[in-house]
């Protein structure tokens, strides 16, 4: 037994021998492979009572769901958007979107082609509102 050190199973409570090595790296932490899905599927089960940070709805919620980073849990995507609405939470991007070039360039190509196709109205909605009020005041 070099290198293996008596460990007991957190799923059947038996000693074992495991490697040290192995342990750091987050291997041989159960005995077999059935106590280790047996652990698996307790943990999934295991859930944990949460408030909701808007409508103050108890809930609950498995402690790998649990993505409250500022403090605040919610029961359901629309107290979620709420949340975000009145400050409890903010919607993080990590990079903002930036076009380089070639996407400028394949993005024009294809607005011109739905244009020419008349998918696509071939004013935005705000020129064609502008346009109408001028229309209307005899400017245009």
């Amino acid at each position: 037994m070099k290198g293996k050190i008596k460990r007991e199973c957190p799923a059947c409570k038996t000693i074992y021998p495991a490697s040290a090595t192995r342990l750091r790296h987050g291997r041989e932490t159960t005995c077999s492979r059935a106590c280790s899905y047996w652990l698996r599927g307790n943990q999934r089960t295991r859930k944990v009572e949460l408030v909701c940070g808007v409508c103050g709805e108890t809930f609950l919620r498995s402690p790998s769901q649990i993505k409250g980073k500022h403090g605040y849990n919610f029961c359901c995507p629309s107290c979620h958007y709420i949340g975000r609405r009145l400050g409890l939470s903010k919607r993080v991007v990590d990079k903002p979107y930036r076009y380089t070039s070639e996407g400028r360039t394949r993005l024009s190509k294809a607005g011109a082609h739905s244009y020419a196709s008349g998918k696509t109205f071939p004013h935005p909605q705000t020129e064609l509102a502008v346009a109408n009020a001028l229309a209307e005041l005899g400017i245009a």
